[in-house]
């Protein structure tokens, strides 16, 4: 079964579910569902785009994965030049027209990606959620997927007990709950309960078979609370690019009844450090574990 067939089928049911009437969201395959005039959860999985100029009139610049939704506007109402789309990849248009054509992207996680169309009269909010796919069985790493860790980390910061600054290292002042990265002189004396330092990196959040980079260099011990993993017994991972200063310390907080390794220790020269975690459900014993560690591009 062709994959934009599975997607129709699944907005078949989705239809039926909401007791829909009138053609409001078609796939660009040519199969159409009936939706309720209401938020629209769509589950499925994308095609993936390679070429980009093969969907010019959308106006997407990045490959990835996609849907291409149809939606038909309301009681006669079209389209016109103030019509608004936001949160789409892409869309077409086109003054005049009955229907807006839609370009959502997916990342390869599970996720959901709101679109609303302000067609003047009314407003839509579509709701797309592409969640089958964070289970493909998919090599992210042989198509170069890198994604930003920034957004799953929360930086811990502690009075610095140093007494003149040091060469090389980073320093913040606070204004309430604000950390800010200071300008410093080497080798001048530290205002007493003046400045910090980072003191624990925590790291939460991640999706499995991904693998994140964070380009903010590590000076501090870290900690990883590790996803929890339902029966799954084909394993999983995911990898960690990291900046580290020079040697670093990792513990690994585990869901409850799954073993870790709680602490791992890499005395590696400072640079970026590849971290791949690996998950196995054998004989039901649950453990993730460090299964390779090395550093290969130096900081400067």
């Amino acid at each position: 079964m062709s994959i934009m067939r599975r997607i129709a089928n699944r907005l078949d049911a989705i239809g039926d579910a909401l007791g829909a009437t009138g053609g409001r969201v078609s796939v660009v395959a040519g199969s159409a569902a009936d939706l309720a005039e209401h938020v629209i959860e769509v589950v499925g999985i994308p095609d993936y785009v390679d070429d980009v100029t093969d969907y010019a009139q959308y106006g997407i610049t990045e490959p990835g994965w996609y849907i291409f939704p149809r939606v038909i506007a309301l009681g006669g109402t079209v389209v016109t030049e103030q019509t608004t789309v936001t949160g789409a990849a892409g869309y077409v248009a086109e003054a005049g027209a009955g229907a807006v054509d839609l370009a959502v992207r997916f990342g390869v996680t599970a996720e959901t990606q709101v679109v609303t169309i302000d067609w003047g009269p009314y407003t839509d909010t579509l709701i797309f959620k592409a969640s089958d796919l964070a289970v493909r069985n998919l090599d992210y790493r042989t198509t170069f997927y890198i994604y930003d860790l920034a957004p799953f980390v929360t930086w811990e910061y502690a009075l610095t007990e140093d007494t003149t600054f040091a060469e090389g290292k980073n320093y913040y002042t606070k204004d309430g709950d604000v950390y800010t990265l200071a300008e410093v002189t080497a080798g001048e004396s530290v205002p007493a309960e003046t400045y910090y330092n980072h003191s624990k990196l925590h790291i939460e959040g991640m999706a499995r078979n991904i693998t994140y980079r964070l380009d903010e260099i590590v000076d501090c011990p870290s900690e990883i609370v590790l996803p929890e993993i339902e029966g799954d017994t084909h394993g999983a991972w995911f990898e960690m690019q990291m900046r580290h200063s020079g040697a670093y310390s990792m513990t690994l907080l585990p869901p409850e009844g799954v073993k870790v390794a709680t602490e791992h220790t890499q005395a590696e020269t400072a640079g970026m450090n590849m971290i791949d975690l690996h998950y196995l459900d054998v004989g039901g014993e649950k453990l993730w574990r460090f299964m390779n560690t090395h550093s290969t591009i130096p900081t400067t």
